[in-house]
């Protein structure tokens, strides 16, 4: 269960990359990751790289490490923090924009 609760946060993450991007150029809206910010301001792609890259290699850690109660709680919290962002993310590109 955590193979897939780890991919679909892997997953998850790029789209909220790829929204984000999309959210960046069409209307101008400011990345909210600190870490994040300066990668987008040089290009998508870099955003990208670096995003999953980071996002990835927590993700791998805790993965690594799901045999222990709070690895597994935190590859869930992510799961359902990233799936909360797309949600913000589609109600704003619906319904705002």
């Amino acid at each position: 269960m955590m193979k897939y609760a780890t991919l679909s946060a892997f997953a998850a993450n790029i789209i909220d990359g790829i929204l984000t991007i999309y959210a960046y150029i069409k209307f101008g809206i400011a990345e909210m990751n600190p870490l994040l910010i300066y990668p987008l301001s040089i290009s998508p792609l870099i955003f990208i790289l670096v995003k999953t890259f980071l996002v990835g290699l927590c993700l791998y850690l805790l993965w690594k490490r799901q045999d222990k109660l709070l690895a597994r709680i935190f590859i869930l919290v992510v799961l359902i923090l990233y799936l909360g962002i797309i949600l913000f993310h589609s109600y704003f590109l619906i319904f705002v924009f």
